[in-house]
């Protein structure tokens, strides 16, 4: 057992496991298979409880390959003990299956009550360490087919590589000259879904950095993610793209929802607040964010720049 926060975005829920509830003496017992006992589950959900969390409930399939379906005994077992959870603790109970190739499935137990209840399947689950590593639920984020023109991507580090990297949520915050580069790279190696958050418009001084957008775009007061999303659209080799545009300031609650509805996150912002807010995305809701910007500094005597 172990328990997890919530992390709440605009449409989107995570649990975020925190702590380990390992088994004492008499309560667990392996036949073949293995069963908790009650005074098990209760003493983790109180520990829950007192922390401000919901309840994990995990086993392993050692012999499972991929994302796991929820066998009649689990889901026997699980359902036996989401309705205590939530009881307890205000949350429902998460689920969790490790198979064999360390892939992880899981669920949240969070419709109706009593025999009735039934789980919610998660898209993904996200192991963070020295690296991301994320398992997919191909039936609801289905692996997107490499196309013609993504062949040298797919060369660069192999098809299934590729699929994982493409069908990941993207969201790049700051639509400017840094972030305008990620956002057209993002799209033109096959990612699926690429979010553009920035609350400024164009204006003709932005014009030598911002390159693809018009005079036009600065005459009518464009915004930069509607700019910035229509050269998105050119690049992209995806079948489907999936772009979601927000004139939002990851620094207002109604943005900072909207961030939490990713799996990474390209910082490109110009101010320090902005950061610092990205900065506590990454550590409090466990979402990498990868952090970018270009420095110049002018020589003294006014005849050259210093670009890092």
């Amino acid at each position: 057992l172990a328990t997890y926060r919530p992390s709440t975005g605009a449409t989107r829920r995570t649990a975020l496991v925190r702590r380990v509830v390992l088994p004492e003496p008499g309560e667990r017992a392996v036949h073949g298979n293995a069963s908790l006992t009650g005074g098990y589950v209760l003493r983790a959900a109180a520990l829950a409880q007192a922390d401000g969390c919901g309840l994990v409930l995990a086993h392993s399939h050692p012999d499972g390959h991929g994302w796991q379906g929820v066998s009649g005994p689990d889901r026997d077992a699980e359902a036996a003990y989401a309705n205590l959870a939530r009881e307890i603790t205000g949350l429902p109970l998460v689920g969790m299956t490790l198979a064999g190739d360390q892939s992880w499935s899981a669920r949240h137990w969070d419709r109706s009550t009593g025999r009735d209840v039934e789980a919610t399947y998660a898209e993904n689950v996200r192991v963070l360490g020295d690296r991301l590593v994320v398992s997919w639920n191909d039936d609801l984020i289905p692996p997107p087919s490499a196309r013609r023109s993504q062949v040298r991507a797919v060369a660069s580090w192999g098809e299934r590589m590729h699929r994982d990297l493409t069908r990941r949520a993207v969201l790049v915050v700051g639509a400017g000259s840094v972030g305008l580069d990620i956002a057209v790279r993002l799209a033109a190696t096959g990612v699926t879904r690429i979010g553009l958050m920035d609350f400024d418009t164009l204006e003709e001084r932005n014009l030598d950095r911002l390159i693809g957008a018009t005079r036009i775009d600065a005459w009518l007061r464009r915004s930069k993610v509607d700019v910035v999303g229509r050269l998105v659209v050119l690049n992209a080799t995806a079948a489907r793209l999936q772009l979601e545009t927000s004139e939002l300031s990851v620094c207002e609650p109604a943005g900072l929802a909207a961030a939490l509805d990713f799996d990474v996150i390209f910082s490109c912002v110009d101010r320090p607040w902005a950061r610092a807010v990205l900065n506590s995305v990454a550590y409090a809701h466990l979402i990498p964010v990868v952090d970018g910007g270009i420095g110049v500094d002018a020589f003294p005597d006014g005849n050259g720049v210093r670009v890092a």
